[in-house]
């Protein structure tokens, strides 16, 4: 063979490496973007002065563990840095949202129309139907929205969101958005729980089931108005399962997670048989079986909320399952718990209830027994000089404390807490604002 034609066969040889090596890595990588111009509570409560930076990076770990060798995290990126990083497979947000947007401290974002510059030049958005378009179409299989209203308001979807115009307009196989503000705390649980599903080879959509069915959420569905009570997934018509696996070291599909439910999130499922939800709405029904049941059970000491995680077709507009929780917590006079019930709702079926109450720990033995000593005494509480501290320690821009506040009685630790809300609005320049929501723990 002569040195040419070897040479010639060297040189393709080398071609064809590249590409397939080019190819196999296009896309291939996670990149994760947060926030840190804030100070934040933590789920263990305390002040902190990173804010979602804390919740990117742990998502980002996730993310490495999963086989994506490449994951990028940035905080509070330029537009150049959000653009070079937009083809990966995965992308996840935390940071300020509205329906149209996210933003970042420096004044960028990403919007669900074409690349822009706000019309006083301050703010710079990329836009999801050019820029993010050309990079996610044929490469990202999710881009998460862990912000506030990016899939709708007041827990009403919206088609006219940041979240289904990524899907429908932007290019991505799957998006993931909420419906409602999301407060920083549960944003933390909520991420935490979601990727660890994931890293453990759970599809996307059984990831975000298990994300908000948590114990905890019993005790903020109750008390906070802001949370996730509307979890949606948008996916393309083409992508049959939205349940897909994300995982490079996860071979073949792994089933769902209902057989093994219970024992995931710790509690003893206690229906017997799936109830039919006739004429009574899923709280009353699940209020109802828990009367005829459980002889303690009074309906006097708990409180109800309902929260929900809903796939839609981004091709046909149309809601194509939900699963449902109602979460019934313990109150105790004043003061919520994280002790109670969470039942499961699909089909218009009460498949499961389980059972978090804390029956046999003394402190809430001890509470039941004592209840009068649970009713806040507001005269004795400077209320106004907490709410005053709250906002000065949480450095959040253009922050107010909300006028509602709540008490929270930690059984486990018999300790017990108020709750001050805090709220910052940024006007985002699309005519909408940009929220970031907290809720900070003072122990009295």
């Amino acid at each position: 063979m002569s040195k040419k034609i070897k040479k010639c066969i060297s040189g393709m040889l080398f071609i064809l490496i590249i590409l397939i090596t080019n190819y196999s890595l296009a896309g291939h990588y996670a990149s994760t973007f947060g926030t840190e111009n804030n100070t934040a509570m933590t789920s263990k409560g305390g002040l902190s002065t990173i804010t979602t930076k804390d919740i990117i990076d742990k998502a980002a770990r996730c993310y490495e563990e999963m086989g994506y060798v490449l994951t990028y995290r940035l905080i509070d990126p330029s537009v150049e840095q959000i653009i070079r990083n937009l083809d990966a497979r995965v992308l996840f947000f935390c940071t300020h949202g509205s329906i149209d947007s996210i933003t970042f401290s420096n004044q960028v974002g990403i919007s669900m129309n074409d690349t822009h510059t706000s019309s006083g030049g301050l703010w710079t958005y990329v836009g999801v139907q050019d820029t993010c378009k050309k990079a996610w179409t044929n490469n990202t299989d999710l881009v998460t929205y862990l912000a506030c209203n990016t899939a709708g308001v007041d827990g009403k979807f919206s088609y006219d969101s940041l979240a289904f115009k990524t899907v429908d307009k932007g290019g991505s196989n799957l998006a993931i958005g909420f419906a409602d503000e999301v407060p920083y705390n549960i944003a933390e649980k909520w991420s935490e729980r979601f990727h660890s599903k994931l890293n453990q080879g759970r599809g996307v959509w059984d990831a975000m089931n298990y994300a908000i069915s948590d114990p905890y959420f019993i005790l903020w569905s109750a008390i906070d108005n802001r949370d996730i009570r509307e979890c949606y997934l948008i996916y393309k018509r083409r992508l049959f399962n939205y349940n897909i696996v994300l995982s490079s070291y996860i071979s073949d599909e792994v089933g769902g997670i209902e057989e093994d439910f219970g024992k995931l999130i710790e509690c003893d499922d206690i229906l017997d048989e799936e109830i039919t939800i006739d004429d009574k709405d899923a709280e009353n029904t699940v209020i109802e079986y828990l009367k005829k049941n459980d002889n303690e059970f009074n309906p006097e000491n708990y409180t109800t909320k309902k929260s929900s995680c809903i796939a839609i077709d981004a091709s046909t507009r149309q809601e194509t399952e939900k699963v449902e929780y109602v979460c019934v917590g313990l109150k105790l006079g004043d003061f919520y718990t994280d002790s109670g019930y969470i039942a499961k709702i699909k089909s218009n079926k009460v498949i499961a209830i389980y059972d978090n109450n804390k029956i046999e720990h003394i402190a809430q033995k001890k509470a039941l027994a004592n209840k009068e000593k649970f009713y806040v005494k507001k005269d004795e509480l400077n209320i106004n000089k907490m709410k005053s501290k709250a906002v000065d320690e949480s450095g959040l821009p253009n922050a107010y404390a909300e006028e509602d506040v709540k008490y929270y009685y930690d059984i486990e630790n018999d300790k017990k807490y108020v709750i001050i809300p805090i709220r910052s609005e940024l006007e985002d320049n699309n005519g909408e604002k940009d929220i970031f929501v907290d809720n900070i723990l003072y122990e009295i």
